[in-house]
């Protein structure tokens, strides 16, 4: 590879539970062989299971029993990591995949690619993009069907999962992706069970929860002294139009919880609100890290800027300010590629989806100038998602210790700590209903999804990618 790399290609082999994922990049005249070198490597690879030597095998598993065991990043993202493996059906902990590893040989781990993927259908999908012919872009796509030794048949019908596009560039980038069937999908339903074998899925399950969820934890990094909070408020599969909605929110709610969590009440040094989501699912989340206050008290502060600020601040949005905010994420949403690296990821997405949603960002737009978008509709939509009359809000909490973790505070702990944050009534009674049909889990592991799926299956595998006023 040193003769080709020289000549400035790029390459990347992947595999996750979504499959095989393979990157060329560089100019259109070595393209050919840059494929052909690859695959064939991995062929040998596969077709050798004594090709890596027992002490290199050692180094790369103790290096990843290393990176498991360790907890060195900052603490809210162990946080927002746990609540993304509740959702996700494919996610394990770091002491799950600690476990895991211990019981993998060189043997099992040679053998991998072919027994857990490569036996499996698979369908490519591809993307091309360069100064290349349509017929040279074909070409290389064959060359990795022709190359991998599988069952792999291309993109199902009533799907554009490859293509080509001319750039103004020297050079091309191609990335290939294949699905398990083991971990497939592509149904809309909503049960906990798996999908039929040999469908791609081309939009990722997300965990549906029917009650609020509490973790409480103990904060992983050895010595720190910080408490997290993060909060999730999900709102399902939205539309264009609500997509956008809450896009909007999220805007304003980062700049308001920043104002009054961070530079107001000092909570934290690190403070952070707006949009969120994860596949198809979207929603609103607020974190906060900081050693001023317990987490159940900073919980309640947070409650505050959501129940409390935020709806003052939305009634007192003017048209002006309003329209700035629409300008603003209308430049967001219209931002090309700043760089030639950024071109494939910002077109992979609705070639990976099967071809879906190409439109979404004209969608986007229609719904951003649309007249029913108004201060008014904001309101609504967040009146509805964190302010209902009825029935819980669907909401996921991870809380992190900096020692040991406290009993839950009792009701009358927990009315005392919103009344000091002044939350009017109408909120602790909110508050108070959630917190008798919560469930509270000492931690987030696949056990514990395991129980959200048991109650609330998946969420639809649909995404809406058109304006409908």
């Amino acid at each position: 590879m040193v003769d080709l790399t020289a000549t400035g290609v790029m390459y990347q082999v992947a595999v996750d539970p979504a499959g095989l994922q393979l990157s060329f990049g560089g100019f259109t005249p070595t393209l050919p062989r840059l494929v052909d070198t690859i695959l064939a490597e991995l062929s040998r690879f596969n077709s050798r299971t004594n090709i890596t030597a027992p002490s290199r095998f050692q180094r790369v598993k103790e290096n990843l029993r290393q990176n498991y065991a360790t907890y060195d990043a900052m603490p809210v993202s162990y946080a927002f990591r746990d609540l993304e493996l509740l959702q996700s059906p494919y996610a394990y902990s770091q002491e799950e995949m600690l476990a895991a590893l211990n019981n993998v040989d060189l043997e099992a781990a040679a053998t991998s690619l072919t027994d857990l993927l490569l036996s499996q259908p698979l369908q490519l999908t591809a993307l091309v993009m360069g100064n290349l012919a349509e017929h040279e872009a074909s070409s290389v796509v064959d060359r990795v069907m022709r190359g991998l030794s599988g069952n792999i048949t291309r993109t199902a019908p009533g799907h554009s999962g490859s293509g080509s596009r001319s750039i103004n560039r020297r050079g091309s980038n191609a990335s290939l992706s294949g699905g398990d069937a083991n971990h497939a999908g592509g149904t809309s339903g909503s049960t906990g069970e798996l999908p039929a074998r040999g469908q791609v899925e081309y939009i990722q399950r997300v965990v549906k929860t029917t009650r609020p969820v509490e973790v409480r934890g103990k904060n992983p990094r050895p010595g720190d002294p910080n408490d997290v909070v993060v909060t999730l408020i999900l709102a399902g599969v939205p539309t264009i139009s609500e997509r956008i909605e809450l896009w909007l929110l999220g805007k304003i709610l980062g700049t308001l919880a920043y104002d009054e969590l961070r530079t107001e009440r000092q909570l934290g040094y690190i403070v952070s609100a707006g949009f969120t989501g994860q596949s198809n699912v979207k929603g609103i989340m607020a974190a906060v890290q900081g050693t001023k206050l317990p987490a159940d008290e900073v919980e309640a502060a947070i409650e505050f800027v959501l129940q409390e600020l935020m709806p003052k601040r939305l009634r007192k949005l003017g048209v002006e300010e309003f329209e700035s905010f629409k300008k603003s994420l209308g430049e967001e949403i219209l931002q090309p590629p700043m760089a030639a690296s950024e071109e494939v990821g910002h077109f992979w997405e609705p070639v990976e989806m099967g071809g879906q949603c190409f439109q979404v960002r004209s969608a986007m737009m229609k719904a951003l100038n649309s007249s029913l978008l108004t201060p008014r509709r904001l309101q609504e939509k967040w009146a509805s998602l964190v302010l209902p009359v009825e029935g819980p809000r669907m909401k996921l909490t991870e809380k992190l210790f900096a020692d040991k973790v406290p009993e839950r505070p009792n009701e009358a702990e927990a009315k005392q700590a919103w009344q000091k944050m002044k939350l009017a009534p109408d909120a602790i009674d909110r508050l108070t209903r959630e917190r008798k049909q919560t469930l509270v889990l000492d931690r987030a592991n696949s056990a514990a999804r395991q129980q959200l799926i048991e109650e609330g299956g998946f969420y639809p595998q649909e995404m809406h990618c058109n304006f409908d006023a």
